[in-house]
């Protein structure tokens, strides 16, 4: 479920963004900003309990090439999420970093100790 969730939470975060940028509705910065906020705090929570496996990096980098290539759009598009989908992509570094530290843990199989005399871990 984490894994998931580290690679959907990005996609979520774009679609809240453009979905209050299309309503309009008075304090709608501050309802954005205190999404984000919650959103992006429940991302790095998931994030926190994700093993760094290809898949998952694979899978965060291809989120960081969109939400570039979002930006770049959004540059000439839609100016006003200009900055929302670069703090996006920025956290998206921070994710891949968190992710890349944590390694899978080793366990010792009971086949391989068994067949490894010297080394006997239990």
């Amino acid at each position: 479920m984490h894994k998931f969730m580290s690679i959907v939470t990005p996609y979520i975060l774009v679609g809240v963004i453009l979905a209050i940028h299309f309503v309009d509705f008075s304090y709608n910065e501050i309802v954005q900003s205190c999404l984000l906020g919650v959103l992006i705090g429940t991302w790095f929570l998931n994030l926190k309990k994700t093993e760094g496996t290809k898949g998952i990096l694979i899978g965060l980098m291809i989120t960081f090439i969109l939400l570039v290539v979002g930006g770049i759009v959004s540059f000439i598009y839609l100016y006003d999420i200009l900055a929302s989908l670069m703090l996006c992509s920025i956290l998206q570094l921070f994710a891949l970093y968190i992710v890349s530290k944590n390694k899978p843990k080793l366990t010792m199989s009971y086949k391989y100790s068994y067949k490894n005399k010297r080394k006997r871990y239990f």
